[in-house]
C-alpha cells in the first residue's frame, strides 16, 4: 500500500512540473450514422494535448473516441512547436501520405516532413492539411 501512494504522489508531482494543464473537454454531442459525432460547423479552435489543432470541442471530441487520452491544451490553434513535438529528434519519417502545405507554399508528404524542415527553419509555419495550391 505505500508502495502504490508513493507512487500516485510521484505520478502527480510530475504532472504539476510539466507545466502542461488541460481542460477536460465535454462531450455530449449525438452521433451520427458513421459512428462519429455530428458536430456543429462553428469554428472556435482548440489545441489538442496530442499537439493537433482541432475546428471545436465536437471535432476534438471525435479525435478521443480513438485516443482516450486527448484533453485540450488551450483555446486556439496549437503553435507549429506544439504541432512538431511529438516528432522532435526523429530521424526518419514514414512515408504516409497526408499532405501539409507549409507557409512557403510548398507541400510536405506529411506533418513529420514537414516538422523536420521546421526545426531547420523556424520562420515556417503549416497552412492547411491538404496540397498547396499552385498559383
Amino acid at each position: 500500500m505505500k508502495i502504490t501512494g508513493a507512487f500516485l504522489i510521484a505520478v502527480l508531482a510530475s504532472l504539476s512540473l510539466s507545466g502542461v494543464k488541460t481542460e477536460e473537454v465535454v462531450c455530449n454531442y449525438p452521433k451520427g450514422k458513421d459512428g462519429f459525432l455530428a458536430c456543429p460547423r462553428n469554428l472556435k479552435p482548440m489545441c489538442g494535448t496530442d499537439g493537433n489543432s482541432y475546428a471545436n470541442e465536437c471535432d476534438l471530441c471525435n479525435a478521443k473516441q480513438g485516443n482516450r487520452d486527448i484533453e485540450m491544451q488551450h483555446e486556439g490553434k496549437c503553435t507549429t512547436e506544439e504541432e512538431c513535438e511529438l516528432f522532435k529528434g526523429t530521424d526518419a519519417c514514414n512515408l504516409m501520405y497526408y499532405p501539409v502545405c507549409a507557409s512557403d507554399n510548398r507541400s510536405r508528404g506529411n506533418k513529420c516532413q514537414f516538422c523536420a524542415e521546421w526545426a531547420k527553419n523556424p520562420s515556417l509555419s503549416i497552412v492547411n492539411y491538404r496540397e498547396c495550391q499552385k498559383e
